[in-house]
């Protein structure tokens, strides 16, 4: 039997699943002591200890931050910093009507990076 998701999670799963149901299944997939939450194969969003950061990419990230809204990021055993292409959720997008938006933009970065790592 599978393990329940933590509360949070299955929230931020829900909410994804709200925004995107059109586009497909939303599925969170356990990794690193966090989630990876998918749209069939593509992982548009990721869940930390604490947030929910959406999938970005060169064309989205600037909305992102322009939103004052931090990079994902972590800290290697080496000492050095790792920024990575998602960044944290507003609090105040918490119904379908106000992630929506973001869920999509999400969704088009995921797929974009997916066909220029196949090209």
């Amino acid at each position: 039997m599978a393990k329940p998701l933590p509360a949070p999670v299955s929230q931020a799963v829900t909410l994804l699943q709200a925004c995107l149901a059109d586009r497909g299944e939303v599925r969170p997939r356990a990794m690193f002591g966090g989630y990876g939450l998918y749209l069939d194969d593509q992982m548009i969003a990721l869940w930390d200890a604490a947030a929910l950061y959406l999938k970005t990419d060169p064309l989205t990230a600037p909305l992102f931050a322009a939103e004052g809204l931090p990079p994902f990021s972590y800290r290697k055993a080496t000492g050095t910093v790792t920024v990575m292409s998602y960044y944290r959720v507003s609090d105040t997008w918490d119904t379908p009507d106000t992630m929506e938006p973001w869920a999509n933009l999400a969704a088009e970065a995921a797929k974009r990076s997916v066909e220029s790592i196949n090209k």
